[in-house]
C-alpha cells in the first residue's frame, strides 16, 4: 500500500514540476494505469481521482484553448488524499503497536 502511496505522489509532483503543458502524452496513460491500480488494491477514490487526471489531461491534448482549473483541483484533491492515507496508515501503525504494549504488559 505504501509503495502504491509513493507511486501516486511520484506520478503527481512529476505532473505539478513538468505542468501539463509540456508533459508527454504517454502521462494521461500513467495516471490511467495508477487508478486501476488503486481499484484493484481497494482504493477506489484514489482510482477514481487518478482516472480523472488522465482523462483531463488526455482531453487537454486536443484543444487550443486550455482551462487549468479542472485538472488543477483534481490534482490538489488527489495530492490531499494521498496525505490522508499516509497519516490513515500511520495512525494504525500506532494503533497496533500500543495493542500490542497492552498485551505485553497484562501478561
Amino acid at each position: 500500500m505504501r509503495e502504491l502511496l509513493d507511486d501516486l505522489m511520484t506520478a503527481l509532483t512529476d505532473l505539478l514540476q513538468c505542468g501539463s503543458a509540456s508533459c508527454p502524452p504517454e502521462t494521461g496513460e500513467r495516471f490511467q494505469r495508477l487508478g486501476e491500480r488503486c481499484e484493484r488494491t481497494g482504493l477506489h477514490t484514489g482510482g477514481a481521482g487518478m482516472k480523472e487526471i488522465g482523462e483531463l489531461l488526455e482531453g487537454q491534448r486536443h484543444v487550443q484553448e486550455k482551462d487549468p482549473e479542472p485538472l488543477t483541483r483534481a490534482v490538489c484533491r488527489m495530492v490531499r488524499y494521498v496525505e490522508l492515507c499516509r497519516e490513515k496508515i500511520s495512525l494504525d501503525l500506532v494503533e497496533e503497536n500500543w495493542k500490542k504494549e497492552e498485551r505485553g504488559n497484562a501478561e
